[in-house]
């Protein structure tokens, strides 16, 4: 993949022609010369690419993001909500929590009152608790609003959809040598790339999978008790796949 970003590898000289102006003369690692005016050059940055070399596009506060091309202008996080870079796991949530915690069951789940057949929210079966038909994650319980800014949000099914069939998916599994595994996702329409790595998920206090399988929530309901999801492995990628509400999985956050 072309880098576009100049790494502090280059090799910058500035020289002086017979009528002292002054330019700029940078060699990249491809063996390229670009050659600029000085006077035009406002500001130079040194920026590192991340271990796992996939495409960043550009930030939305402080966080990056990558434009995939999607038909709907939507921009994906680079790396999940709770971490700092694409290499780091995050944080678990259970769906429809807005903190990570220790354990990830009914008991200790906030929608529910002890048990999957008390819930309090996000119930389409009154068998199964206080039933309101409420199919979408509302802001208060979206932890990718709660936790970055009113610009980001979790993906709802459509908007996963749009993702998978977005992009040919190949399983790495030790992504660009960081010893990390998961799917590399490349846009079919400008080439940019994603990475969602296997970091398993949580049930109780037991962390299962951690390198074979990810999970990512959406923001779209299944039925009361379960919401969709992305699984990935080494044989597939799918955007409907269902978990527990209860259990701890990752978020990818996305942006418009």
């Amino acid at each position: 993949m072309k880098k576009v970003l100049i790494s502090i590898l280059s090799i910058v000289s500035l020289y002086s022609v017979m009528n002292a102006v002054t330019y700029v003369s940078v060699k990249t690692e491809d063996g390229q010369t670009v050659v600029f005016d000085a006077k035009d050059i406002a500001e130079i940055n040194y920026e590192e690419t991340n271990s796992l070399d996939v495409t960043v596009s550009g930030k939305i506060g402080n966080y990056t993001y990558v434009d995939l091309g999607l038909p709907s202008g939507l921009k994906w996080a680079t790396y999940n909500v709770g971490a700092k870079s694409a290499e780091e796991t995050g944080s678990f949530f259970a769906w429809g929590e807005t903190e990570a915690k220790d354990t990830y069951s009914w008991s200790s789940y906030k929608l529910c009152e002890g048990d999957e057949s008390t819930l309090t929210k996000y119930c389409t079966d009154q068998n199964f608790g206080t039933k309101d038909d409420l199919m979408t994650l509302e802001t208060a319980d979206d932890a990718a609003t709660q936790i970055w800014g009113s610009a980001w949000h979790i993906p709802n099914l459509d908007e996963i959809q749009e993702l998978i069939s977005g992009c040919k998916w190949e399983w790495q599994a030790d992504q660009n040598g960081s010893g990390v595994s998961g799917m590399l996702g490349i846009s079919i329409t400008n080439g940019n790339s994603i990475f969602l790595p296997a970091f398993g998920y949580i049930t109780r206090e037991k962390l299962s999978d951690k390198g074979t399988l990810g999970y990512y929530w959406s923001a779209s309901l299944k039925n009361s008790q379960n919401a969709t999801c992305i699984s990935l492995t080494s044989k597939f990628i799918r955007s409907e796949s269902v978990k527990e509400r209860s259990e701890g999985l990752l978020i990818r956050a996305v942006a418009k």
